[in-house]
C-alpha cells in the first residue's frame, strides 16, 4: 500500500508541475543567391572561405561567388544550384565557435553580430568583447546563453530581424559587460569631450557642468574599446600573453583592468584632470564632496579615475 501511495502522490506531483515555456520558433535561415548584396551575403563568402573555397569577401553575390557556392554544393552532395538555403546554410555552418577561436568563421561571426548593432572589430578573433556580444545576442533572443555560436545561435544570427535587436540600457546597472561603440554617445562641457554609455550622459554632463560652474574645469578620457584596452595592459603591465589577458591589474603601473573588465569599456568611467593637467588636490577634494551625488564613485589607488561602481 505504502507504493502505490508513494506512485499516487509523484503522479499527482508530475501533473502539478507547470510545463516548461515554449521557445520561440528559430527564424528561417535566409536564402541567398547571385546579384544579391549586403551582409549576409559577406558572411557566406566568410563562410565558403573558412570551407576552402576562398572568395572575396565584398558583400556582393557576383558570378564568382556563385562559383564557389556551386562547388561546395557538390561537395557536400547538395543541390548544385547556387543559391544559398536552408540545407547549405547548415553545411556552411557546422562548426561550433567560442572564446579563442579565430578565422573567417569568427569574422562570420561579428559580421553578422554587427547586423544589429554590435559594432565589433571584424578582425577574426573571438576574444571577451566578441564573447560579451554573443551572450547579449543570446540573451535578447531567449535561447541558450553562453556565448557560445552553435547550431542555433547560427540561425538565429543569419535570420534574425534587426528589428528586435536590445535597446541601449537607461539603467546603468544592467551594463555588465563592454559595450559597443553604438551604445555610446559624446557630450561636450567646458571645450572637452567625453565618450560615455547613454545611460551615463546625462548624469555625467551634470557631474562636470557643475565642476566647471564651480571653477573646476575638467578634461580627461572616457570609453575605449577592448583593442584599445588590449593596447594599454600592452604599455602599463607587459607585452607577455600573461601580462595582457591574466596578470591582476594591481600588478600594473598604473593599474589596468584585464582586456573585458574595464569599466572603461562599458562607457561608465571617467580619468579627469585639470584643464589639461595633472587632477589638482583642489580639483580631487571637490570631485571627492560632490560626485557621488551624480553616481560616480573614486578608486582610491588612482585619485582621477572615477566610475559608477568605484572599480
Amino acid at each position: 500500500m505504502k507504493r502505490i501511495a508513494a506512485a499516487l502522490i509523484a503522479a499527482v506531483m508530475l501533473i502539478a508541475l507547470p510545463a516548461a515555456p515554449a521557445l520561440a520558433a528559430a527564424p528561417a535561415w535566409p536564402t541567398v543567391s547571385h546579384g544579391q548584396s549586403g551582409t549576409n551575403v559577406k558572411a557566406v563568402q566568410l563562410l565558403l572561405t573558412a570551407r576552402g573555397y576562398a572568395t572575396d569577401v565584398d558583400g556582393q553575390f557576383g558570378p564568382a561567388t556563385k562559383a564557389k557556392t556551386v562547388a561546395f554544393q557538390k561537395a557536400k552532395s547538395l543541390s548544385a544550384d547556387g543559391i544559398v538555403g536552408p540545407k547549405t546554410w547548415a553545411k556552411l555552418t557546422a562548426v561550433t565557435v567560442r572564446q579563442g577561436d579565430d578565422g573567417n568563421d569568427v569574422k562570420a561571426v561579428q559580421t553578422l553580430l554587427n547586423k544589429y548593432g554590435y559594432g565589433l572589430t571584424v578582425d577574426g578573433s573571438f576574444g571577451p568583447l566578441t564573447a560579451s556580444a554573443v551572450r547579449g545576442f543570446q540573451q535578447s533572443k531567449g535561447i541558450t546563453v553562453d556565448g557560445i555560436v552553435g547550431p542555433q545561435t547560427w540561425q538565429y544570427l543569419a535570420g534574425g530581424s534587426t528589428s528586435s535587436t536590445p535597446p541601449t540600457p537607461t539603467n546603468c546597472s544592467s551594463v555588465t559587460g563592454p559595450a559597443p561603440q553604438s551604445d555610446t554617445t559624446t557630450i561636450t562641457v567646458a571645450g572637452y569631450t567625453f565618450r560615455v554609455h547613454k545611460c551615463l550622459a546625462t548624469n555625467a554632463k551634470k557631474l562636470l557642468t557643475a565642476a566647471d560652474n564651480a571653477g573646476h574645469t575638467l578634461g580627461g578620457w572616457s570609453y575605449r574599446s577592448y583593442e584599445q584596452q588590449v593596447s594599454l595592459r600592452r604599455q602599463n603591465c607587459g607585452t607577455s600573453y600573461y601580462a595582457i589577458y591574466q596578470m591582476p591589474s594591481s600588478q600594473c603601473s598604473p593599474h589596468t583592468a584585464i582586456p573585458g573588465n574595464s569599466m572603461h569599456e562599458r562607457g561608465l568611467a571617467l580619468d579627469l584632470n585639470s584643464d589639461g593637467k595633472s587632477l589638482t588636490d583642489s580639483d580631487f577634494a571637490w570631485l571627492k564632496k560632490n560626485a557621488a551625488s551624480y553616481g560616480f564613485k573614486n578608486y582610491a589607488p588612482e585619485p582621477w579615475h572615477w566610475s559608477t561602481n568605484g572599480n
